[in-house]
């Protein structure tokens, strides 16, 4: 799983008023003690869903347009395309990339860009500011391979870190 750009912060006894989802582990009480709070950095997020769009769906998105583009120009134009013609699938194309592009990154900022990561008793919690619900939990003990990403071309703009973490067992372990 991909954890998304922090700028950390420790919040040594502050009491988070929610309980982790069912099936997740944990005891369900109403206040758990919350020793460590991460949130995600909006404005690197931001940068890192247009970056991510830029750069792994943006091509895609031009070959898709460009055969649209193409075959608009082939079912309406005919052998001799006019002006009007030229100019209306031009425009038709560039609608159909800024939706397909703005959507991407949209749903990207939606995703990721509101998630503040805790960790309250000895659960991992990720939280969804904007509903200021638990998504998902899991205990402490099943995270593994934390690393950095270095990759993340937006993080040495704003001073933040990304990283990656492996949640739960694999079938091998016991």
């Amino acid at each position: 799983m991909l954890v998304n750009s922090f700028k950390g912060h420790c919040n040594s006894g502050t009491a988070a008023s929610f309980s982790p989802p069912e099936g997740c582990g944990g005891a369900r009480t109403s206040t758990f003690e919350q020793t460590y709070k991460v949130d995600v950095d909006w404005r690197s997020t931001a940068a890192t869903a247009v970056w991510r769009a830029v750069t792994k769906t943006g091509p895609f998105y031009v070959s898709m347009v460009t055969i649209v583009w193409l075959v608009w120009l082939a079912l309406l134009a005919g052998n001799d395309p006019t002006d009007s013609v030229l100019l209306e699938s031009v425009l038709v194309a560039m609608v159909l990339f800024g939706i397909l592009f703005s959507g991407d990154v949209i749903e990207s900022i939606l995703a990721t860009g509101w998630m503040t990561y805790r960790r309250i008793d000895d659960q991992f919690v990720a939280v969804d500011r904007l509903t200021d619900e638990p998504q998902w939990s899991a205990p402490v003990e099943t995270l593994r391979n934390v690393a950095v990403v270095d990759t993340v071309f937006p993080d040495r703009w704003f001073g933040t870190r990304t990283f990656t973490v492996t949640v739960g067992r694999d079938d091998d372990e016991e």
